[in-house]
């Protein structure tokens, strides 16, 4: 009973951050680009389906034994792989995007407001430097 504890903090901790790595892909792939109802609830049904045959093909792997499962297992740690993949390069390019395009050159004269933080990136302006005043901009060079 004293191990049980510590495999469920585990088992917690782990089926959220997967569960956080899924709707951030989402997020970024099905929600944000707006795309046709049709293409998102497709999307959306395979996100979730890959998301949930994570540990349901390593529980499946115990209990009914590895040579039944084997192409499931193989599915979805491929599909681990990716997603992780994708995670982390549309971290890298909305880290940049936060890098190379701040909210208060973009917002000069309008307070920003926290419900923007999505949208702005998703869809970053491209008039930023437009709505700089000459000082700040690099064409003075």
């Amino acid at each position: 009973m004293p191990r049980l504890l510590p495999f469920l903090i585990f088992l917690l901790v782990a089926l959220t951050l997967a569960g956080g790595m899924h709707y951030y892909i989402w997020v970024r792939l099905v929600r944000d680009p707006h795309l046709p109802q049709a293409w998102a609830r497709a999307l959306t049904v395979a996100i979730v389906a890959l998301g949930v045959m994570m540990p349901a093909t390593v529980i499946a792997a115990r209990l009914l034994g590895s040579s039944v499962v084997r192409p499931a297992i193989w599915l979805a740690f491929i599909w681990m792989g990716v997603a992780f993949l994708l995670v982390a390069f549309l971290g890298i390019a909305d880290f940049g995007r936060l890098v190379a395009f701040p909210p208060a050159a973009c917002f000069l004269r309008v307070r920003w407001r926290p419900e923007w933080a999505a949208w702005w990136l998703a869809f970053p302006r491209r008039d930023c430097a437009a709505r700089l005043p000459a000082w700040k901009s690099r064409s003075w060079r």
